[in-house]
């Protein structure tokens, strides 16, 4: 085809007049409408197949695209547009104006310094209803502010790619109006070559120029830049075909009248938003590029280096990562890079999905992880904000599309970090300084031992407080000795007996019963107030920390308030069981109530981390402290024990004696 797109029209556009200014959508659908029956009436036998119509675009607006004016079947020729009338870089070589200047560029420069000139002229040009169905600029965000280019597209590696190919296309301008437009602006009007105007054409070639792989060029084929794309490999192929001598469009799937024709675009949503200004949801074919590379300060470098050749690849590679998917390329590569065991080369497959070792796999997927993380952490919005985003209707074009694409690269990075966490779950260890693996739910399991044998605690104390008794800890003790007599009349006589009435006093102890009974009063009421609150009966209730009234409370409450009565505010019991109530009331609604905090959030953490692991099955009791609320409630109960519970001086000072 190289020297067969050479030959020049075969019958001049003019006649196809239409409007230079841009057309609105209906005008657009008219301009297609005409150019399809025009290529009709130069031989083409298959343009009835293939009728314009518009459409609503994703978001809001609306576009122009191709739909099937019959059924047709999967193989067919839809489109077949002669080799003539495909504009590629040898009519911008050939050109009247820019064809010298064209030659010295690359082929895309080349067709925008074509598209330039032509539009320049107008409706003189032959190739006037061409240039009335392209755009005179595209949504590309080559051609945004920088301002508000940063503030859609932080985060997004679309921010770099459009900034960096700016600066190349505007000095690539640069040198061109130094060399040649500058120097004859009698030729090339200002007006016309300026580096907008060039700006805006290299976005609408780099949108509307298709790449014909028979032929290895680009070209600017009539009608086929109204075909819209899809990624997901169910559209139709564009090629040149040498034996018609033409372009054609053919099926890969059977087409039913006025469903919507598609062309094969294996791009990237981003790659499409650069070229095309325009997004393609659910694509298939979307994906962002993962950098991996081995470390310079790698001691075997070299050797992975030659491994990494020997596959094909560089130190530094990008692989892609899909929605769905991620290579197997990108592990094996990292894989590789991780590896500090020359014995372990052996087991590098980028064939097969071969773990090397559990350690290996732990680093890199840690690595994959993190790198997501940080990718996520980037942009200025979550994905839940994106999504609220996107469903505002008053969104401009521009935010729309930049809304469009963060959404489709967080989904990415968001379920890449799900398919990294299934493949974290089976590895039961992380390394440590020693090389082995060490469970990395070490420590929470621990926790839950602890409190698993707590309740076993008490009956441990007494257990071992009986054994001492017994004196099964004295090593002598029970072996026969004649001083055996005499040493329990010594023991006797060393521990001294109990005044008074011995443990029969502490029932007739004011301060004790108006403490204890402080207390068997708030943990009754406990059942009474969880009926209220929860609208059940409970009676372990009466045996649960937490809740209304707090029991802790109203026991020092009740204690210092007996101490106060018995032995006056002056005393040193006074001030110790004060001191002790505030450190207990404190300790209540501070310490004991943020551990229950910390550990609801400790179980909705293991919940979710570890669901279906044994240690999730273990929730830690949520209600431990106390809310202001319910300390001075207990407080309260304990000093109207303390001051009215009965007791001879009170019994005296009711009757008034």
């Amino acid at each position: 085809m190289g020297t067969l797109l050479r030959h020049a029209p075969v019958a001049p556009l003019r006649a196809l007049a239409a409007s230079e200014q841009q057309a609105d959508q209906v005008e657009l659908v008219a301009t297609v409408a005409h150019l399809l029956k025009w290529l009709a009436g130069q031989g083409a036998p298959v343009t009835d197949k293939l009728e314009p119509k518009r459409f609503k675009a994703a978001g809001s607006g609306e576009r122009v695209g191709m739909i099937a004016a019959r059924d047709v079947q999967a193989g067919e020729v839809l489109l077949e547009v002669p080799e003539s009338l495909a504009v590629t870089g040898i009519d911008a070589e050939k050109h009247d104006l820019v064809g010298t200047i064209a030659a010295q560029c690359s082929e895309l420069v080349g067709l925008t310094l074509w598209l330039m000139a032509e539009r320049a002229r107008g409706s003189a040009s032959p190739w006037v209803t061409l240039l009335g169905t392209l755009p005179h600029s595209t949504a590309s965000p080559i051609l945004w502010g920088e301002q508000e280019r940063a503030e859609l597209l932080t985060g997004s590696p679309v921010l770099k790619e459009a900034q960096e190919r700016q600066a190349a296309l505007q000095q690539q301008w640069a040198q061109l109006a130094e060399q040649h437009f500058s120097q004859a602006p009698e030729r090339f009007s200002p007006s016309v070559f300026n580096e907008a105007a060039f700006l805006r054409s290299f976005c609408v070639v780099l949108a509307c120029a298709t790449y014909l792989p028979s032929a290895e060029c680009f070209a600017l084929v009539p009608v086929a830049g109204s075909l819209a794309r899809t990624g997901n490999d169910n559209g139709c192929t564009l090629d040149y075909d040498a034996q018609r001598q033409a372009v054609v469009v053919t099926t890969t799937r059977p087409y039913r009248e006025g469903q919507e024709v598609l062309v094969n675009d294996g791009r990237p949503n981003g790659e499409l938003l650069l070229s095309t200004g325009t997004l393609q949801d659910g694509n298939m074919s979307d994906c962002l590029y993962f950098p991996a590379c081995l470390l310079p300060g790698d001691r075997y470098y070299g050797m992975k280096q030659q491994l990494l050749e020997s596959f094909g690849f560089a130190a530094q590679e990008r692989f892609p990562v899909y929605a769905d998917r991620f290579p197997i390329q990108l592990l094996s590569y990292l894989r590789l890079s991780r590896i500090q065991d020359v014995g372990l080369f052996a087991k590098v497959n980028f064939e097969q999905d071969v773990v090397i070792s559990q350690m290996n796999e732990y680093e890199v997927l840690q690595l994959l992880m993190g790198d997501c993380r940080e990718s996520l952490a980037a942009y200025k919005t979550s994905l839940e904000e994106d999504t609220k985003l996107n469903q505002q209707p008053d969104l401009s074009g521009r935010e729309r599309l930049a809304v469009r694409l963060r959404l489709a690269e967080k989904t990415i990075l968001s379920q890449t970090m799900d398919a990294v966490r299934r493949r974290l779950a089976p590895i039961r260890g992380i390394p440590t300084k020693s090389g082995k693996m060490a469970n990395p739910n070490a420590d929470i399991i621990e926790v839950f031992d602890f409190i698993d044998e707590l309740p076993k605690k008490p009956a441990q104390l007494i257990d071992g407080f009986k054994r001492w008794a017994r004196g099964e800890f004295d090593p002598d003790w029970n072996k026969p000795n004649k001083s055996d007599g005499l040493s329990a009349m010594a023991a006797m006589a060393v521990v001294p007996a109990l005044p008074g009435g011995g443990f029969t006093d502490l029932f007739t102890n004011r301060v004790f019963l108006a403490g204890f009974w402080a207390w068997f009063c708030a943990q009754t009421l406990k059942i009474f107030t969880h009926r209220i609150k929860k609208g059940v009966w409970d009676l372990k209730a009466i045996v649960a920390s937490g809740g209304m009234p707090s029991s802790h409370s109203a026991l020092v409450a009740g204690v210092t308030t007996g101490i106060a009565y018995q032995h006056g505010v002056g005393s040193s019991a006074f001030a110790l069981a004060v001191a002790l109530s505030s450190i207990v009331m404190y300790d209540a609604a501070g310490v004991r109530r943020h551990a229950g905090k910390q550990a609801e959030v400790l179980n909705q953490v293991i919940g979710e981390l570890l669901d279906g692991h044994p240690v999730s099955d273990v929730k830690l009791k949520e209600v431990l402290g106390h809310t202001p609320l319910q300390v001075c409630c207990g407080a309260v109960l304990g000093v109207f024990f303390g001051i009215f519970y009965p007791s001879p001086t009170a019994g005296q000072m009711l009757v008034g004696v």
